[in-house]
């Protein structure tokens, strides 16, 4: 099987405007990977795609996270149906209690957060490139596809 080279920056930097493809992939990918609800916890792989959306995690905040701010990120956004959109548009998840996001919701979209969601506001990169690991070692770890990763560079 073929190695695919990811660079972190590339998809660090990939937003739903300067990559509409990457960001449909990642909207795909989470919801054939068992997603779930960050505030209801409910199962989205049920839900057909027309009433699923990407919303960030994090508040909208420009100009943190240099030139692509973080909270435009592919790499910040969570698959929800739509009363959890508005949910969250109203008040991002970073800004929430983990008694209102699960640990086991924030898991299933590749969210590994040891004090709950106040980790992404706290280091906001260290949480994306976590959450870059884990979506990769996921994709290797199906056989589909092979993927060698470097986090430093923005071409691998």
């Amino acid at each position: 099987m073929d190695a695919y080279p990811v660079a972190y920056l590339s998809i660090r930097q990939a937003t739903k405007q300067n990559s509409g493809a990457l960001w449909r992939a990642t909207r795909t990918f989470l919801r054939y990977s068992g997603a779930k609800d960050l505030l209801s916890g409910q199962d989205l792989s049920s839900y057909p795609f027309a009433e699923l959306e990407m919303e960030t995690v994090l508040p909208r905040i420009d100009g943190h996270g240099g030139d692509i701010p973080y909270f435009r990120s592919v790499l910040s956004l969570a698959l929800a149906e739509r009363e959890s959109i508005r949910k969250m548009r109203a008040r991002p998840v970073a800004l929430r209690g983990e008694e209102e996001a699960s640990s086991a919701a924030m898991n299933s979209q590749f969210f590994e957060l040891n004090n709950g969601p106040a980790d992404l506001i706290a280091d906001p990169e260290g949480a994306l490139a976590d959450r870059f690991e884990r979506m990769m070692a996921s994709l290797e770890a199906s056989g589909a596809v092979s993927v060698t990763t470097h986090l430093n560079d923005t071409e691998p």
